[in-house]
């Protein structure tokens, strides 16, 4: 599946090549596309959320026609280029037993029925927009960046009804939060570094700070957690292997050739790194 914006939707068979469906949805993007897509229960799940308008909508994953479309809330900003985001969706499952989809979008947290795109709850963030930062989830909480303007990372339990924002919310940060690159939690710590190179850990309970460290350079790759090492890419091809901790234990930095912008990727024991000029697999 290739996700491209207003520019089309595409659904390939990956072992020849051929067009099985193809959807076009225009949305005007400002500075293009950035939402990817997921696949989930037989629909792809897309993040709409242009300047102009800003709804999620379903697609049957087989033929590309459409499951269920839904509106965003309403958002109190002067232009479209302050509603505008750029977020992936995630599916997650709270203590009620409920299948929520989490898109993060401008001004609002919002949780749907994946099945229906009914709308389970609501919380309102503030002023962030152009949100690229997915969220995360622990199991009991949503972790999530509030985007461009001044970034935030919030804390909010998910197993309300209609709007939560006063009584849902656990914890909010202010220093250091990322505009672009994603955070990773595991072992009840998040693990972030903002664009400016400043990595943090920070307790998932109180959000608290457990160490900060500048790691140098701008960053728009979000860290990736593999084979128990995380691994933060910046714009000039540094690739530091920090530990997962209480101490920040970087364990190695390597240079990479290139700029390296786009998120790492790991297909078993491989490491995909993806710079301005190259594709590069590093096996384990």
């Amino acid at each position: 599946l290739c996700h491209f914006g207003t520019f089309g939707t595409f659904c390939i068979d990956r072992t020849n090549g051929k067009l099985i469906w193809e959807r076009t949805l225009p949305l005007k993007h400002a500075v293009g596309p950035g939402s990817s897509p997921i696949i989930h229960d037989g629909k792809v799940i897309l993040i709409q959320d242009g300047m102009e308008r800003q709804y999620v909508i379903a697609l049957n994953a087989e033929t590309g026609s459409t499951e269920w479309e839904t509106d965003r809330p309403p958002m109190d900003a002067p232009t479209g280029d302050q509603k505008k985001a750029y977020c992936t969706p995630i599916v997650i499952t709270d203590s009620n037993g409920r299948e929520q989809l989490l898109c993060m979008g401008s001004q609002w947290m919002v949780s749907y029925d994946a099945k229906t795109g009914e709308e389970f709850w609501r919380l309102y963030h503030g002023k962030g927009f152009s949100v690229v930062p997915r969220p995360i989830f622990d199991g009991e909480a949503v972790y999530f960046a509030t985007g461009f303007g001044k970034p935030q990372l919030w804390a909010a339990k998910v197993d309300g009804s209609g709007d939560v924002t006063d009584s849902h919310v656990l914890w909010t940060v202010k220093k250091s939060i990322p505009a672009k690159p994603s955070p990773v939690i595991t072992g009840g710590l998040i693990y972030l570094v903002d664009d400016n190179g400043v990595a943090s850990c920070i307790d998932s309970e109180d959000g608290s700070n457990v160490w900060s460290k500048r790691l140098g350079g701008k960053f728009s790759a979000s860290p990736i957690l593999a084979d128990g090492r995380m691994f933060f890419c910046n714009h000039d091809g540094e690739v530091f292997v920090i530990k997962p901790g209480t101490e920040c234990d970087i364990e190695v930095t390597n240079q990479i050739e290139g700029q390296i912008m786009a998120s790492p990727a790991v297909i078993g024991d491989a490491l995909v790194l993806r710079t301005d000029s190259a594709l590069y697999r590093f096996d384990r």
